[in-house]
């Protein structure tokens, strides 16, 4: 079928406005999430996503914002289905640092659903696919170290918490240190060291309060501050493990879930 200028003319000014309503309606979404409304964040991200097509690479990034709106929100099966789509998009790509990326959402994804076995395998997958420098291998190393201690294999996953915080260290990735951290805090916790668990546990609260973003300090502090509370408990610690409690209460910025 033979296609006039001025239609393919057409064509091409409609796609162009298309992009151009979606890439506001991308930075309509972040400004939304920042002020806490996740929900209506989704609808732009998902409207932008229809007026993508031919834009690979917008579609990915916005498909990771949607993957950490449902993280938060626990909507773990959406977050699957969200890294499926962007593994689609790496493989139309042919990118290995986008499927990396793709496949650390679906280690991610599992890891949440508590399907610890497959979280393990789409972190080999992730892995086969990076450099050695890529920013993500830290995370997959603490990914996989998390689903290790699910799977009761704490000498492996001590040895990926081990990865994850040398690359941390390395890079000053303050964020990585202290999830691994909070980590090591739950495997000591995991095989009854609570005294050991309780020293990571408060390093990770000390490093929370170091953070300068307000929204991010506040619910890493919230986070460190429940994995205080429940590794006080362990220790039959109620008084302190309930002025854990109290402190989380007054902190302003809170949780989606």
């Amino acid at each position: 079928m033979c296609h006039s200028p001025v239609s393919d003319l057409m064509h091409c000014k409609c796609r162009k406005m298309g992009q151009h309503l979606a890439r506001r309606d991308i930075r309509e979404g972040l400004r939304l999430y920042a002020q806490q409304q996740p929900a209506a964040a989704v609808k732009k991200w998902r409207r932008a996503l229809q007026s993508l097509a031919g834009s690979e690479e917008l579609q990915f990034r916005t498909l990771a914002y949607l993957v950490s709106v449902h993280s938060d929100t626990g909507h773990f099966r959406d977050m699957l289905a969200c890294g499926v789509s962007q593994l689609q998009v790496a493989r139309n790509l042919d990118s290995p640092e986008l499927r990396a990326e793709a496949y650390l959402t679906l280690a991610r994804s599992h890891y949440k659903l508590c399907e610890y076995s497959q979280t393990v395998a789409y972190c080999k997958h992730s892995l086969h696919n990076q450099n050695i420098n890529s920013k993500l291998i830290g995370y997959v190393f603490l990914t996989r170290a998390s689903a290790l201690v699910g799977l009761s294999r704490f000498t492996s996953a001590l040895t990926d918490y081990d990865a994850a915080l040398a690359i941390a260290h390395s890079n000053c990735e303050r964020d990585l240190q202290l999830r691994v951290l909070s980590g090591l805090g739950q495997l000591f916790t995991s095989i009854r060291d609570y005294q050991q668990g309780m020293a990571y546990h408060l390093q990770a609260a000390r490093l929370a309060k170091s953070f300068q973003v307000c929204d991010v300090g506040d619910k890493l502090q919230r986070q460190c501050l429940l994995n205080l509370a429940q590794a006080y408990l362990h220790m039959d610690k109620l008084q302190l493990a309930i002025q854990c409690c109290q402190v989380f209460s007054c902190l302003d910025v809170h949780l989606f879930y």
